[in-house]
């Protein structure tokens, strides 16, 4: 309610000659609240309760970097139920600001010939942590060491479990894949294929990824092809 108060209609505020952010509030209100979830609208309002006391009473084309850089500094001596305020939620109020100013710059007549583009604080960037991938000997350790595992009764699981480990390795599965991989997606031709490298590729593992859509990943290594090959002739289907 506070927002709508000295409400002046849009095509109204083109004629004045001074406009200041306070003068918008209320007709980007009406335009806005079409646009955007009830929630989205609750979080303007409460980000409107820092923004119009540092922006409010200033024409729109006296807001800029240096204006934006003072309430940032503003905000980060601010704290919160005991804790300093977030960048991410100052950049959030000085988003909603810009897209206050954006609307004006769009209105037939313009109200507002500012053109700041708001710097907000940037992205946390974190690197990716470097992945680090098993040889083809520690592959084979792993496997080996499954192999040592095997309690009464539990041969067949220990072996299955071989199986699905060389699958991951080897061929890139990812679990879930590797678990779900039948005799209709394997495909073993009768002679490897020679690549450029010189290495060979035994054939293919057909598997279903995002958006339903199949991958055809190649079989690289010798010990999965005699693996498949093994399993093929065990199983008919499925």
């Amino acid at each position: 309610e506070d927002l709508e108060q000295n409400r002046k209609p849009a095509e109204q505020l083109s004629t004045m000659g001074i406009i200041t952010l306070n003068d918008i509030v209320a007709p980007f209100l009406d335009y806005y609240r079409l646009e955007v979830s009830t929630g989205t609208l609750d979080d303007y309002e409460r980000s409107m309760k820092h923004i119009l006391p540092h922006f409010g009473e200033l024409r729109l084309n006296q807001i800029s970097n240096i204006t934006v850089q003072a309430y940032k500094n503003h905000r980060l001596g601010m704290t919160y139920q005991g804790r300093p305020t977030k960048r991410r939620t100052i950049n959030k109020e000085l988003a909603y600001l810009s897209s206050m100013i954006k609307w004006a710059q769009t209105q037939n007549p313009p109200i507002c010939d500012s053109n700041i583009r708001i710097v907000l604080f940037p992205k946390k960037q974190t690197k990716a942590p470097i992945q680090q991938t098993h040889s083809f000997d520690e592959v084979q350790q792993i496997r080996d060491e499954i192999g040592k595992k095997r309690p009464n009764g539990c041969g067949k699981h220990a072996e299955h479990t071989q199986q699905l480990v060389t699958l991951m390795y080897d061929a890139g599965l990812r679990r879930t894949e590797a678990c779900t991989v039948t005799k209709e997606n394997v495909n073993l031709p009768p002679e490897p294929l020679l690549l450029a490298n010189n290495s060979y590729c035994y054939g293919t593992v057909t598997v279903t990824r995002k958006g339903n859509k199949q991958h055809q990943l190649p079989i690289l290594t010798r010990r999965l092809f005699d693996q498949l090959k093994q399993k093929l002739k065990e199983v008919s289907s499925g």
